[in-house]
């Protein structure tokens, strides 16, 4: 199911207009809607993908500056499909959502040069807004 969302007439014919690409994996339910509403008011193109196999079948085919990983997954395998996204990407920005992340998840994320870790409780404006800005940083937050 795609969102009303400039996407499903396709990637390329506004990417001029628009400044960022996102990958978003998996529909939380409480986060989806308001990320949603978010990226449209940025003005970023977004799809949805059904899960890891999923978003790396994307991404071979489309191009993406942002990826958010589903909350539902763990930080480890969210750094083992960051990996792979590389492989096919390697200047993906990643934005790895988590439940909830110990120090050690952190490093580990900081190592594999996330974009973003951010736990919950999520803020899908903020998220958005990491989307939009892509720039190469490493920013790591905890639940506010």
């Amino acid at each position: 199911m795609t969102a009303a969302n400039p996407v499903s007439a396709g990637l390329n014919s506004v990417s001029k207009r628009c400044p960022s690409r996102v990958l978003l994996i998996g529909r939380d339910p409480q986060l989806s809607k308001p990320l949603e509403e978010g990226l449209n008011s940025r003005s970023c193109l977004f799809r949805y993908a059904a899960g890891s196999a999923d978003s790396l079948r994307q991404l071979r085919h489309e191009q993406y500056d942002v990826v958010i990983t589903d909350p539902a997954t763990s930080i480890e395998e969210d750094l083992a499909l960051l990996s792979e996204l590389r492989a096919i990407r390697p200047g993906v920005k990643v934005i790895v959502l988590s439940q909830e992340s110990t120090p050690e998840d952190v490093i580990a994320a900081l190592r594999a040069r996330a974009f973003l870790v951010k736990s919950a409780p999520f803020n899908a404006d903020e998220i958005a807004e990491y989307a939009l800005r892509g720039r190469v940083s490493y920013r790591f937050a905890h639940g506010d």
